[in-house]
C-alpha cells in the first residue's frame, strides 16, 4: 500500500491550491467531486447497476481492507487530494449515512461521481449517474447550503471551494471501446468528439450558475492503452483510434475552459493532462517506478483483461505498487497517489491558464505593476536624490507578503505561492444566469 507521508505534498494538492487567491490566504473549505469511476467513492453501491465493485479484492489496500465501491485496490485521486488539503474524503452523495446532519456534511464537500458515467446521457444509460444528473444533485445541495447559512455565506463558501471533475473517458470508450455498441455511431470521430464538448458546454455553465468558480479537470487518459483496449489488437499495442479521440477531447476541453474563463467573472481552472502523464508511464515505466504498465494487476486471460477482476476465479498481483492498472480499465492506488508523476516533473502536464503564472508572464506582470523612475519624476519626485528615488520607488511598488505571516499559514499554501507564483486576486461572486458559452 502506497504511503505519501514521506513526501511534502501530493502534486495535485499543489495544483488545487494554486486556484486560491494569493491575497486571500484561504484554506479550501470543501471539495465537490464529479465524474466517473476514477473518483467514485461508492455512489454506485446505492443504485441498481452491474457497474459496481463492492466486493473483494477491490479495497484490498484500503484502510480496513474494505471494499467501499472504489474502482481500485485502495484509495483514489479524490481521496488523496482531500487528505492533502486537510479535509475528510467527501462522502458519496447517495450514502444513507448522510440522512442525519446532511447539510453539515455538504459544507465539507460531497462526492457525486459514478462509475460508468459520461458527459453524454446515453453512456451506460440506466447503469450509472450521468454528469447531468450529478449537476442536478449539486443544485439541490446548493439550495440546502443556502437555506442553512444564507445566500451570501453560501456564495462565499462555494467561491472558495474546489470542484474536481474527471469525466469524458467513458464517452471516448463509447465510440471505440467497452461502452460502444456493436456498431459504431454513424458519425465521424471528429464529430463525435465535438458532440461530447457541445454537451459539456451547458453543463459547465450550469455548475457556474450554481456557484462553482474554481474548477480542476482531470483530462482524458490514453484510453487506447487500457488493457481492455490493448486486447483488441493482435500485438497488445495501444488502440490508435481511441487515443486519437482522447487527444482530441483534451484539446477541445482546454479550449472550452479558456472560453469560459474569458466570459465568466471569477471562473478559474486548472487542467491536468492525464494523457501526457500516462504517456510518460508507458514509455518511461521503470524511470517512474512502474515495472508493469500493460498487464492489469487483477483479472484473467490476455493482459489480465479478458476476465474481469472478481472474488471467485481471479487473484490480485502481490506487487501492486509496481502496476499502473488495477484491472482492465482502472488505476492502482499507486497511480492515483500521483507520487511517481510528481517525482518525474508533473508540472509539464499542467495547463493552468487561470493563474497566468509562467515565470516570464509573472516577471512581465511585476514590471507592469512597478512604477518606473521616470514616471515617478513626472509625479513630483524630480528633486529627489538617487537614493531617495530608490526608496520612493520601493515604497510605491506593491508590498510583498510578510514571510513570517506566511509561515504560520498552511504549509501547502506557502508551497503553492512559491512554486506557482500565483498572482490572481479573488474574483467577486456573481449571481444569476450568465451569457451562453
Amino acid at each position: 500500500m502506497v504511503s505519501s507521508s514521506h513526501h511534502f505534498v501530493v502534486f495535485l494538492g499543489l495544483l488545487f491550491l494554486s486556484l486560491l487567491s494569493c491575497s486571500a490566504y484561504s484554506i479550501v473549505p470543501a471539495i465537490y467531486v464529479f465524474g466517473a469511476s476514477q473518483v467514485d467513492v461508492g455512489n454506485n453501491n446505492y443504485i441498481s447497476t452491474t457497474i459496481k465493485v463492492n466486493f473483494y479484492p477491490y479495497g484490498i489496500d484500503f484502510p480496513g481492507r474494505k471494499a467501499t465501491g472504489r474502482f481500485s485496490n485502495g484509495k483514489n485521486a479524490a481521496d488523496f487530494i482531500a487528505e492533502k488539503l486537510g479535509l475528510p474524503s467527501p462522502k458519496p452523495y447517495l450514502s444513507p449515512s448522510l440522512k442525519t446532519n446532511k447539510t453539515t456534511e455538504f459544507l465539507r464537500g460531497i462526492n457525486f461521481a459514478s462509475g460508468g458515467a459520461g458527459v453524454l446521457d446515453s453512456i451506460n444509460k440506466g447503469r450509472s449517474i450521468p454528469f447531468s444528473k450529478q449537476i442536478s444533485y449539486f443544485a439541490k445541495t446548493v439550495k440546502m447550503i443556502k437555506k442553512k447559512i444564507g445566500i451570501q455565506q453560501a456564495q462565499k463558501h462555494l467561491s472558495k471551494s474546489i470542484f474536481m471533475i474527471s469525466i469524458g473517458n467513458n464517452d471516448i470508450l463509447g465510440y471505440t471501446g467497452v461502452n460502444s455498441s456493436t456498431t459504431k455511431p454513424r458519425i465521424t470521430l471528429k464529430l463525435y468528439g465535438r458532440q461530447i464538448i457541445s454537451s459539456l458546454r451547458p453543463q459547465l455553465k450550469s455548475m457556474y450558475n450554481h456557484g462553482a468558480r474554481k474548477f480542476f479537470f482531470m483530462g482524458a487518459g490514453a484510453q487506447g492503452c487500457l488493457p481492455n483496449e490493448r486486447v483488441k489488437t493482435k500485438t497488445g499495442d495501444c488502440n490508435k483510434e481511441t487515443n486519437q479521440l482522447s487527444r482530441m477531447f483534451n484539446r477541445e476541453l482546454v479550449s472550452l475552459l479558456e472560453e469560459a474563463q474569458s466570459k465568466f467573472s471569477g471562473f478559474t481552472y486548472a487542467f491536468f493532462n492525464m494523457y501526457t502523464a500516462y504517456d510518460d508511464f508507458y514509455h518511461k515505466g521503470r524511470v517512474n517506478g512502474f515495472t508493469e504498465v500493460k498487464v492489469a494487476c487483477c483479472g484473467g486471460g490476455f493482459l489480465n483483461s479478458t476476465v474481469f477482476c472478481n472474488p471467485t476465479i481471479t487473484y490480485p498481483c502481490s506487487n501492486r505498487t509496481d502496476h499502473l492498472f488495477w484491472d482492465g480499465i482502472h488505476n492502482t492506488e499507486a497511480t492515483a497517489a500521483w507520487e511517481k508523476i510528481k517525482k518525474n516533473g508533473a508540472q509539464k502536464h499542467i495547463v493552468n491558464k487561470s493563474t497566468k503564472a509562467t515565470p516570464t508572464a509573472t516577471r512581465r506582470s511585476e514590471r507592469a505593476r512597478k512604477p518606473s523612475s521616470s514616471r515617478l519624476e513626472k509625479e513630483g519626485f524630480v528633486s529627489l536624490t538617487k537614493s531617495q528615488k530608490k526608496r520612493q520607488l520601493k515604497a510605491a511598488s506593491p508590498r510583498q507578503a510578510n514571510p513570517a505571516k506566511k509561515a504560520k499559514l498552511e504549509p501547502a499554501i506557502s508551497l503553492v505561492k512559491r512554486s506557482l507564483q500565483f498572482t490572481e486576486s479573488e474574483a467577486p461572486m456573481v449571481g444569476g444566469e450568465v451569457d451562453t458559452l
